[in-house]
């Protein structure tokens, strides 16, 4: 009976450690967080097969040029675009926060890979770290309201900024 007793235990304990382990290391929406930093990096990949490496390049430069004020401090090197990110207004909170980071743009194959660091939500009287709001105080644990609420949001604001491809208008 002891032995059942004690393996039951070790056997919960070993199961809570691997969930709690693993738990921050799923992607959430495109988001990644670092283990137990509370580091969010946001990492998405898009694809433009029918467009070259140069032609891509090209794409980013215009999207880039085309909307000022998101974009600042700008440098290009060879298929690496990088800067600051700015004036990402997420939904959930009803413009009451702008989303800033320091972005990177690799191109590469047909593709090229969107990625965020830095992130901080800018408030009329507080600035937040996205980590600390997305994470749970340990930094082990995804937050599960801002996953359900504020990530799928913030996901949906950038891919339509750096998406290459125009939306489709309705008006025809």
């Amino acid at each position: 009976m002891r032995k059942n007793i004690i393996v039951t235990v070790a056997s919960g304990i070993l199961t809570g450690f691997t969930v709690f382990g693993q738990t921050w290391d799923r992607p959430q929406n495109n988001f990644y967080a670092g283990q137990g930093n509370k580091q969010i990096e946001y990492r998405k990949v898009f694809d433009d097969r029918q467009d070259s490496a140069a032609v891509i390049k090209k794409k980013i430069k215009a999207l880039i040029t085309s909307s000022p004020g998101i974009f600042t401090q700008v440098q290009y090197d060879s298929n690496i675009c990088s800067g600051n990110l700015n004036k990402i207004y997420p939904a959930y909170y009803r413009s009451s926060k702008e989303l800033t980071g320091t972005f990177k743009i690799e191109v590469k194959n047909g593709r090229y890979r969107v990625t965020i660091t830095g992130m901080t939500l800018i408030g009329s009287i507080f600035n937040d770290d996205l980590g600390d709001v997305v994470m749970n105080d340990n930094g082990m644990e995804w937050n599960t309201a801002m996953v359900a609420n504020l990530l799928p949001d913030l996901d949906d604001n950038l891919t339509k900024v750096f998406s290459l491809v125009p939306a489709a208008s309705s008006n025809w």
